[in-house]
């Protein structure tokens, strides 16, 4: 039997990590998604990690993208259908749909909390127990090239949130508003998966969020949007806390060279002197 032809429609878009790509096969239309090598680790790694990652998003009965098997695909792509309806949460506004956000996200921290569940250990996807997941982030801050003095304060946050950290959550590992989807009023995740481990802790992604908007909440006298409000009240927990800020500040050593982040050093630089006691 032949294999399907298809037809390239449209390049969504061009990033560091993958290339999107409209595609039409027999009528139907899919999101083809290409994985690129760089940084030292190839594109089949990369993809295995997200294949995984929404796998196991599959088990616990949350939604996400579904895949497709057609014979063009290569070992370094996955397929999903096109969605016509799909909005991506940069292109979402209101408040509400923002608090909608945090419910899904504390449903994820309730069931990987309840369900204890376990990734698969294979294609270079492991389950992290506490002491790994920490272990993981001392590793991680390292690797930035900062200030040797802010390494240390690290390394004495991350002790301490060790010790007061009960259970480890599925993560997104790269949660923001443009691998965040909306489709009928209903949360999507995708593009899940970029760290090879996938359970950690439970502000490991919100902190993305509350920290790199333009709108978010790290310095004192900044004003909360009325959305990322709603995101907030969503979880009733005080993000002023000092365990949080000492989270925020681990993210922001392990983000401090990426260009991408905006306000990464001076968030870093700020919590720094805030924080250190």
């Amino acid at each position: 039997m032949p294999k399907p032809e298809f037809k390239s429609i449209e390049k969504i878009n061009l990033g560091a990590d993958s290339h999107l790509e409209l595609v039409e096969v027999e009528g139907r239309k899919y999101v083809l998604k290409t994985y690129i090598a760089h940084g030292g680790e190839n594109a089949i790694t990369k993809r295995n990690r997200e294949f995984y990652y929404h796998k196991e998003l599959e088990k616990i009965g949350l939604n996400h993208f579904k895949f497709h098997f057609l014979d063009f695909i290569q070992s370094n792509q996955l397929c999903f259908e096109y969605l016509e309806n799909f909005h991506t949460f940069d292109t979402i506004n209101d408040s509400k749909e923002f608090g909608k956000l945090s419910k899904y996200v504390q449903d994820l921290w309730e069931i990987s909390k309840i369900e204890k569940t376990k990734f698969v250990e294979e294609k270079d996807c492991k389950h992290a127990s506490i002491e790994d997941y920490f272990n993981y982030l001392k590793i991680d801050v390292l690797r930035c090239k900062t200030d040797p003095k802010y390494a240390v304060l690290a390394n004495k946050f991350i002790d301490e949130l060790k010790q007061v950290t009960t259970y480890l959550t599925l993560l997104h590992s790269d949660f923001h508003e443009h691998n965040i989807g909306l489709v009928d009023r209903e949360i999507l995740f995708f593009d899940g998966g970029n760290y090879s481990y996938l359970y950690g802790h439970k502000y490991h992604d919100i902190s993305r969020i509350l920290m790199y908007y333009p709108e978010g909440v790290i310095f004192d006298n900044q004003e909360i949007s009325p959305r990322i409000k709603s995101f907030v009240d969503g979880f009733k927990f005080d993000y002023k806390s000092v365990e949080f800020q000492k989270f925020c500040y681990l993210q922001s050593l392990i983000m401090y060279n990426n260009p991408w982040i905006e306000k990464r050093k001076e968030i870093a630089d700020y919590l720094y002197q805030k924080l250190f006691l």
